[in-house]
């Protein structure tokens, strides 16, 4: 597992702490600084509403140590890396976190990436727009800063996906259990 969202990812020996870290001058869309206390605040989401929740399950503690984050293991587990790494895993401003609902956080909020949503209209389109202060660590990719697309407009087949996982999301929210 390496940088990409992280500047910096260390992993002790055992595999039971991972260390990252997110240096300043990374912003969300909405123009707020992402900190450490988003990163926890977001994993602590993830553990409690998503239904990828037992990637994360091994994590015993999280603190923020001035620009990084370290996670505590009861053991080390693959499937925590994949988790990690994955594109379920978002950072989102932990005051948003904090002051809507996670109906609200399905399409008014600012995760952490290159594009944020800027206009939705259901059975029509979706409307994405840059995050000009977009940093990624990515070793993989040769533009490190905001994407060069600046608006990107989704029609059709992709509207019907979005509509489809809208209704698994509520499929899954009235039966918890599946």
């Amino acid at each position: 597992m390496g940088p990409n969202i992280a500047s910096e990812v260390t992993v002790s020996e055992d595999g039971s702490t991972i260390t990252m870290t997110f240096p300043e001058g990374m912003y969300y869309a909405s123009g707020e600084q992402l900190e450490p206390e988003d990163v926890i605040a977001s994993m602590e989401r993830i553990q409690k509403n998503s239904h990828f929740a037992s990637q994360y399950a091994t994590i015993t503690s999280m603190e923020a140590d001035g620009r990084n984050v370290v996670f505590h293991m009861d053991h080390f587990d693959a499937g925590l890396y994949a988790g990690l790494a994955g594109s379920f895993c978002t950072v989102m401003d932990k005051a948003e976190l904090d002051a809507k609902t996670n109906d609200e956080l399905l399409w008014d909020c600012h995760p952490y990436g290159a594009y944020s949503v800027k206009e939705y209209v259901p059975g029509s389109h979706a409307v994405l727009q840059r995050n000009p202060a977009y940093v990624t660590h990515s070793p993989y990719v040769e533009n490190k800063g905001a994407a060069l697309i600046e608006e990107i407009t989704i029609r059709k087949l992709v509207r019907i996906q979005l509509e489809c996982g809208l209704k698994v999301a509520d499929y899954l929210r009235e039966h918890p259990q599946a």
